[in-house]
């Protein structure tokens, strides 16, 4: 019967809630854990659980002291030679490249996800130094523009040695200050309109009598599209850290669109409901402090190129991403301790998939683009010797099938198919793509005017690659291809396909598809003045 049939079918579950339904939950959850909580131990509230948001905090004043105090000494050791803005930029040049260096330092290892930097020191403040990163910083700062400063080593090693010393010490200072700290209650996170009273240093007083602070990132005036995270701190820490206050209240307007797809992301990997907006917050924290180190990002691509590339190429994973620019549901970015929680895997150098479409967006620096080709290709070379070695254990499998078949049909006769069917299940690769977006100053054989030693190094990089290249085109200033040390900030953008076989024959960088994708930016182009797409 209809009934019988209806009680057969699986009972899903519920959808997690979204929007301000989540908001609610999340807030109702949070009072319950505190209610529980309060009847536990008094002190039992730490930086890894109800006080997340402090030690993001925490972690925010440390490094807006320590790049302050940063530039002002490497100032000093370059003299009277470069301006305070210069030596501003130098800083957090070596600052940036130093964070990326040690995330792409794979200290995972196909082992699954190590969650570097974070796993050998401090998340966003750099204290580690593998093997030929002092080196590597030292001749970024001596070679020519545009990727370095045209330093003198000596000069330049006093800039590297400076600022690894002073991160270092800020970076120990902070984790000690972690460990220790403790808290009477939870911390308090709330969402309120975003209307009034968030202009910076406008917040209300709080029972700490503290002014309250906020985080703008730059959105919309339009208050109708924002709602705003107001966090207090937490009760009952009563460690004096010279030069670590940070302000008792501090309010973060985040877009709605944000606020709804962080929270189903967070709430459908099924996580703590109740600590939902100290991690949305805490995430945005981290974010706002990376920019406060001016460090050069990468353009998301438009919403309907992804759209494209997942429609007609297959694509399912962004490498270079964060919680708040992916598009798609599974990413890769620079902090999984916080990002992981709304979908992130980790660092890209940490991933090592078998199978399946990516959009590969890295930033437009040397370093970065030379580690993101060298990953690519040992994916796709790794794909390939499993297949190699797939398709010749399958050619030894037929060969004896094919012979036990001869002699069975001697003996009685047979159907002679098993070795042909063995053969054809075998020899299947399974389909490895990246959709490649670079400044065309990187793209292979090319030289954008750089120095002998990064072309060198950009072309040994590219040369495993091209025979997985099925095709590339050119976006004009498009606006996808960042900024960073490129090799002119204005020059065009270009795609490169890299497949193996089986992803060039399952997703086909057919014109009408490529174009699909490329008409995006052309109509972006068209309505911004931003250039054209040429094929």
């Amino acid at each position: 019967t209809a009934a019988a049939a209806a009680a057969a079918q699986p009972v899903r579950p519920p959808a997690p809630p979204t929007g301000m339904d989540a908001v609610r939950a999340a807030t109702a959850a949070a009072a319950a854990a505190r209610a529980s909580r309060g009847a536990q131990l008094p002190a039992s509230v730490t930086s890894t659980d109800g006080a997340l948001c402090w030690a993001e905090m925490l972690r925010a004043t440390t490094m807006d002291a320590t790049a302050r105090d940063l530039c002002a000494k490497v100032g000093k050791a370059l003299g009277n030679s470069m301006d305070v803005k210069a030596a501003e930029k130098i800083t957090m040049d070596v600052f940036n490249k130093w964070l990326f260096r040690i995330n792409a330092s794979s200290s995972g290892r196909k082992s699954g996800h190590s969650h570097s930097p974070a796993a050998t020191g401090d998340p966003l403040i750099p204290s580690s130094t593998p093997a030929g990163v002092t080196e590597f910083l030292i001749r970024q700062l001596s070679a020519p523009p545009p990727v370095g400063f045209d330093l003198a080593p000596a000069t330049a090693k006093r800039v590297v040695v400076t600022v690894v010393s002073m991160c270092t010490a800020a970076a120990n200072k902070l984790t000690q200050a972690l460990r220790k700290a403790r808290f009477d209650q939870w911390e308090d996170v709330e969402v309120e309109e975003a209307g009034g009273g968030v202009e910076a240093g406008a917040g209300a007083g709080t029972d700490e009598g503290g002014a309250g602070t906020s985080m703008d990132f730059g959105l919309p005036a339009d208050t109708r599209m924002m709602l705003c995270l107001r966090w207090r701190k937490p009760p009952g820490d009563k460690e004096e850290r010279p030069g670590m206050a940070m302000p008792a209240v501090v309010r973060a307007r985040v877009l709605t669109s944000h606020l709804d797809k962080l929270s189903a992301a967070y709430l459908s990997a099924g996580h703590q409901r109740e600590l939902l907006l100290p991690r949305i917050f805490a995430c945005m924290r981290r974010y706002a402090t990376l920019s406060g180190t001016n460090a050069e990002h990468q353009a998301a691509i438009p919403a309907l190129a992804m759209q494209a590339l997942h429609d007609d190429f297959g694509v399912r994973h962004e490498c270079f991403a964060s919680p708040l620019n992916a598009e798609l549901a599974s990413f890769g970015s620079l902090f999984p301790d916080v990002d992981s929680f709304f979908g992130s895997t980790g660092s890209f150098f940490d991933y090592f998939p078998h199978t399946g479409s990516f959009q590969c967006h890295p930033p437009a620096d040397h370093a970065a683009v030379e580690r993101t080709l060298a990953h690519v290709a040992e994916l796709l070379l790794t794909a390939s010797a499993v297949e190699s070695a797939t398709r010749q254990a399958a050619a030894a499998g037929a060969a004896a099938a094919s012979e036990e078949e001869t002699n069975a049909g001697k003996e009685g006769g047979g159907d002679g198919g098993v070795g042909g069917d063995l053969a054809a299940g075998c020899a299947l690769e399974q389909p490895l793509g990246f959709i490649l977006i670079l400044p065309a100053g990187f793209g292979p054989g090319s030289g954008g005017g750089d120095d002998g030693a990064h072309l060198a190094a950009l072309r040994r990089a590219w040369a495993p690659l091209v025979p997985f290249l099925r095709r590339e085109c050119t976006l004009h200033d498009s606006g996808a291809g960042g900024h960073g040390d490129r090799p002119d900030a204005h020059q065009s953008t270009k795609v490169f396909w890299l497949q193996n076989d089986e992803a060039h024959s399952t997703w086909p960088a057919e014109d009408a598809k490529v174009r699909r994708f490329t008409d995006v930016f052309t109509a972006l182009a068209k309505e911004g003045g931003k250039g054209c797409v040429v094929m």
